[in-house]
């Protein structure tokens, strides 16, 4: 093989993997970020996310996803940026408005997570999520009176949602009932998953006050 014909035949190769990865629509990359994310492989989705939105910059999907994936790889201030640019371009999505709520309530900054999850009620009201993440918010404030009614609320909305049922939970530890603590700590474990749920209690301070009572030893155990 002559150098010409070999430069000849890699330009011809080049040029056909050139146009299949050209070929790539934002739909193919979006699809391939939501199998990634599936995966719990954060960062593979991120990346094919950004190449969608290299392609179609205008669709708040995209963002959306990709929001949400650096949520998951606890970059808050992208996953910020990417829900800010979804209610730029789609101001009434709720769902946006609770993802960003709960970044801002990882990251300490209640009052801006209180003021997305009241927009997230005004614009779908007697919604599961806007309740419960703003009883948790209540609940890291101190604002055990407002974190109850939330939390209730959320459980009139969904009685079986084993989220809401810890979280009751939690607040009856933190005003020292702890009757009422074990008994809403029992349901949460049946309704949900229980090796999650233990590790949460294990770690959250507002257990302390339960901590020695029978029944709280009882439930946390490992079985």
């Amino acid at each position: 093989m002559t150098p010409r014909t070999g430069l000849i035949i890699f330009l011809i190769l080049f040029g056909s993997l050139a146009t299949h990865v050209q070929g790539k629509t934002a739909e193919d990359y979006y699809g391939e970020g939501v199998a990634a994310a599936k995966k719990s492989d954060y960062d593979e989705a991120i990346v094919n996310f950004t190449k969608a939105i290299e392609l179609s910059p205008n669709d708040f999907k995209l963002y959306f996803y990709r929001g949400f994936a650096y949520e998951q790889t606890k970059e808050y201030d992208n996953a910020i940026a990417d829900h800010t640019k979804v209610i730029a371009l789609h101001p009434t999505l709720y769902d946006v408005y609770i993802n960003r709520g709960r970044v801002y309530l990882n990251l300490g900054q209640y009052d801006r997570s209180i003021k997305d999850l009241e927009q997230a009620m005004s614009i779908s009201p007697g919604r599961f999520f806007a309740y419960y993440y703003r009883g948790l918010v209540y609940l890291r404030l101190k604002e055990n009176d407002e974190a109850a009614r939330d939390i209730r609320k959320a459980l009139t909305i969904d009685p079986s949602s084993s989220l809401a049922q810890l979280v009751m939970s939690e607040y009856y530890a933190v005003v020292n009932d702890p009757n009422q603590a074990c008994s809403w700590l029992e349901k949460a474990l049946r309704s949900g998953n229980g090796a999650s749920a233990r590790e949460y209690i294990k770690g959250s301070k507002n257990f302390s006050n339960i901590r020695n009572e029978q029944c709280y030893k009882d439930l946390a155990a490992d079985k």
